[in-house]
């Protein structure tokens, strides 16, 4: 048996919008073929038929964080609020966690990059229609914790794989990870050559860290007594610092980029 359907517009395989069009799916929803006329057996819909849409970033294990984070407070007032409702909440919530998997699949997201620093949504991914794969994300900013950091995310990224497949250990962030630690992961992504990603620019004082080693986030660290004497400044951006520690073959997937400069991008074109 097949379907018919049609729309306002069908968003199509180039990013073209198409009216007029009609979309031949089997009933298990293959596609057959996009016709440039309209049945008159079609389906109708208002809208847009769309491919399914890919969550390249998400943090899943902290569904159970909605709402409870205040917005507007620079990424160092983030870090404040969440490293303390974290140490007032349950490492995870499984109903929250049901809930935000079924509202991303109702939405029609069919595949998800999800940041991992626990197991506690690995049972649901392997059950899960959405196809799913986890970042395993380690950091530590002492560096000589760098071995026993990147064991333990070892360690997790094998229950990912034994769970449901797909999984990659990944940096959470330039200013989170020493030198050593970013070394061990790039080692072990050249040998592997799996995916990768890592939360960039999200702030000015990102950047203010390698420029010239200021900025709220540097005094924010100090403050809390983070020994950060690892941290040398370059001179160069954030990105343009750690780009050395890129895998050599496997793609990359940068978070956020919201104080990522064209200069930023023509530098790693080249």
């Amino acid at each position: 048996m097949m379907r018919k359907l049609t729309a306002d517009f069908i968003l199509n395989p180039n990013g073209q919008l198409l009216n007029k069009h009609t979309l031949v799916i089997e009933d298990d929803g293959k596609i057959l073929d996009l016709v440039p006329s309209v049945f008159d057996e079609a389906e109708e819909f208002k809208g847009i038929l769309s491919p399914g849409f890919i969550n390249t970033h998400c943090h899943l294990e902290l569904s159970h964080f909605k709402n409870k984070i205040h917005q507007h407070t620079g990424l160092d007032g983030f870090i404040n609020e969440f490293v303390q409702t974290r140490k007032n909440a349950e490492l995870s919530d499984l109903t929250s966690n049901e809930e935000a998997n079924e509202y991303m699949w109702k939405s029609g997201i069919q595949a998800v990059g999800d940041i991992c620093n626990n197991a506690s949504t690995f049972v649901l991914k392997n059950k899960s229609a959405i196809r799913y794969h986890s970042f395993i994300e380690i950091f530590s900013m002492s560096a000589s914790d760098a071995a026993i950091t990147f064991r333990e995310g070892l360690h997790l990224l094998n229950q990912g794989k034994a769970s449901h497949t797909n999984a990659s250990l990944v940096p959470h962030a330039p200013y989170s990870c020493t030198t050593n630690l970013f070394e061990f992961i790039q080692n072990f992504h050249n040998a592997t050559n799996s995916k990768w990603c890592i939360h960039n620019q999200e702030s000015s004082s990102e950047n203010e860290m390698f420029l010239n080693a200021s900025g709220k986030l540097l005094k924010m660290f100090s403050k809390k007594g983070i020994d950060m004497s690892w941290l040398i400044p370059s001179g160069t951006t954030s990105l343009q610092t750690i780009s050395k520690h890129f895998p050599l073959t496997s793609n990359i997937l940068l978070v956020h980029n919201t104080y990522t400069s064209l200069t930023d991008i023509q530098f790693l074109k080249n």
